[in-house]
């Protein structure tokens, strides 16, 4: 296991993705993130902020186009703070038509955000009950993600394996067409995300 980081300067963990990573259906307004970060040891920071950069109802498409400029304003040009950025996919894209991301895209998009911080965490999309072209598209999305961060040896939380035959998440979204989960469904997904890896990436 990594040993806990220490630091001097603030550090702000960036929470980027969709309606998913604002919490969308938790009757409790915790979503993943705060039940995640709860859970977390963060005793070798003197301080944390957590920002969230939410998109909801964009396609990863749109936030490729505007991801620069937002995190500009976001995080600007401060030295006394430590950026460190998660992506977590949702499922406006496992849930659309025509995906709109390929590996080429996906490889832009995570070089960007290396721009602003040496510490990016990708996680991929959950499991979905939706239709079989919805667990089609998730699988090619995580795959292609996976590929990417393998290339760039950036840590990736895989999230299709422990949550597709988990019951109480598959019960969540089905009470809300499967577009998102409720509160029992988010403290799923926590657990979900609270893999080794999590808090790995949060001491380096």
């Amino acid at each position: 296991m990594t040993l806990p980081y220490i630091t001097e300067k603030t550090v702000r963990f960036i929470v980027i993705g969709d309606s998913l990573s604002a919490g969308k259906g938790d009757s409790k307004f915790k979503g993943w993130v705060n039940r995640v970060f709860s859970r977390s040891d963060l005793s070798g920071f003197p301080a944390v902020e957590i920002l969230y950069l939410t998109y909801p109802n964009s396609s990863f498409s749109q936030i490729l186009d505007s991801i620069d400029t937002d995190l500009e304003r976001l995080i600007g040009d401060s030295e006394i703070y430590e950026n460190k950025i998660v992506f977590s996919n949702g499922f406006i894209d496992v849930l659309a038509d025509q995906i709109s991301y390929s590996k080429i895209n996906f490889g832009i998009f995570v070089d960007k955000l290396s721009n602003f911080s040496d510490y990016v965490l990708i996680i991929g999309p959950p499991a979905t009950t939706s239709a079989a072209s919805a667990e089609s598209n998730a699988k090619i999305i995580n795959d292609n993600i996976k590929d990417i961060c393998s290339r760039r040896k950036l840590p990736f939380i895989d999230l299709i394996d422990p949550l597709k035959n988990n019951s109480q998440w598959k019960e969540s979204l089905n009470k809300n067409e499967g577009e998102f989960p409720n509160r029992t469904g988010y403290q799923v997904l926590s657990y979900a995300i609270l893999q080794p890896i999590w808090q790995d990436w949060i001491n380096q």
